[in-house]
């Protein structure tokens, strides 16, 4: 049976209004009843190309990338900022000091929206801290324009405050993550996110994929964290060359974590660089009925692993 996510924390993170609010303020003019027909016609668009796996053409303009991220980001903000606060490592890495976060393939703002909220609930809680986060975009489309939006707004609406706003640093890489070889940056990071995306590149680009992920084990400091989210059920099975599909978990934990006598010889154990913390292979978020929106706000079925490096 899935488990399900609590759909809040009180005093932990802002209430899910406020994160679709920011869209809605942040992205008025796409959202705006006079442009709605518009508006659907570049959701179908965008939609028909997700589907057929088009993804370069999919955000290669600036229209088809505000009309994602007006239909399909604050869902997954809402659902990110829930995951980030039920996995204690994660919320205790980012509402008690300061830390340093690199979320790949996150152009859409799904998950520097929710590290926002997180930290400005750390901000204004009885426990407030003055510690910084540093958060790191990358993702081969530019979606630099969008991040700056939703940084203006978040600054304006949620980090009102001067020193909040400087205690908050954003940076956007339009590149592709697989060919990142920063070893400095990557021995500098406590947390990793890898959302809604590692289907694709191991679909895409299995071997450079893997090849990232050993970039990961080698540069990595130990304690930093992994996080990998991806869509549930058969969507996530991918092809070996032998033709055998297996669960994208079960790759994911191999190269990581390693193989056991329970899976192989003994003579054939290996011990990955990383520590298998917190895992389930079917969680649902369901969102909150009474959030209004101009568009609908998705549930989201998916598996997550939280790694952490040795």
């Amino acid at each position: 049976m899935s488990k399900q996510l609590p759909i809040t924390f009180d005093g932990e993170n802002l209430p899910p209004q406020e994160t679709v609010d920011l869209y809605a303020t942040t992205f008025e003019n796409e959202l705006s009843p006079l442009n709605e027909e518009t508006l659907k016609s570049q959701i179908q668009a965008v939609k028909g190309l997700l589907y057929n796996r088009d993804y370069l053409n999919a955000f290669d303009d600036q229209i088809n990338r505000a009309a994602y991220v007006s239909r399909w980001s604050p869902s997954r903000s809402l659902c990110y900022t829930t995951l980030f606060t039920h996995l204690k490592p994660v919320y205790e890495l980012l509402s008690q000091g300061s830390s340093h976060v690199l979320c790949v393939g996150g152009g859409a703002g799904g998950e520097l929206v929710s590290l926002a909220n997180i930290f400005t609930m750390a901000n204004v809680s009885d426990n407030a801290f003055d510690g910084t986060m540093k958060v790191d975009l990358i993702d081969i489309a530019n979606w630099d324009d969008i991040i700056q939006r939703l940084v203006t707004s978040i600054n304006t609406k949620w980090l009102y405050q001067a020193d909040r706003s400087q205690r908050f640093m954003v940076n956007f890489q339009n590149k592709d993550a697989l060919m990142m070889n920063d070893i400095e940056l990557l021995g500098d990071l406590d947390l990793i996110t890898i959302l809604f995306t590692a289907n694709e590149l191991f679909t895409e680009q299995r071997a450079p994929t893997l090849q990232f992920l050993q970039r990961l084990s080698k540069h990595c400091k130990p304690g930093c964290k992994l996080l990998i989210v991806e869509s549930a059920g058969s969507y996530s099975h991918i092809t070996m060359p032998s033709g055998k599909k297996f669960p994208i978990q079960f790759l994911l934990d191999t190269v990581l974590v390693g193989t056991s006598s329970s899976q192989k010889s003994k003579k054939q154990d290996r011990e990955g660089d990383w520590d298998l913390l917190e895992q389930d292979d079917s969680t649902w978020y369901r969102g909150d009925t009474k959030v209004m929106y101009s568009l609908k706000l998705e549930n989201m079925r998916f598996f997550y692993r939280l790694y952490q490096h040795k």
